[in-house]
């Protein structure tokens, strides 16, 4: 995944989107939350920090609830 090329292969986005659906699987089990660290963590990992290199900048807390997003596994 380091040439930058990866996207262009369907089982990139495959493996993401699964990694997608087991967050939401985990969240329901146990909740959306209790996202840790709240603050205290490195830079941009923190509840309320900006996450790094993204097109649309975006916090950790603005994505926790799926269904904000538009999309939901069924």
């Amino acid at each position: 995944m380091l040439a930058g090329t990866s996207p262009n292969d369907p089982v990139f986005w495959l493996n993401h989107a699964n990694v997608d659906r087991l967050w939401w699987l985990w969240q329901g089990l146990r909740g959306i939350s209790n996202y840790q660290p709240a603050s205290g963590g490195p830079l941009g990992h923190n509840l309320n920090d900006t996450m790094q290199f993204l097109l649309t900048p975006r916090t950790p807390a603005s994505v926790l609830d799926m269904s904000l997003l538009g999309y939901s596994y069924v």
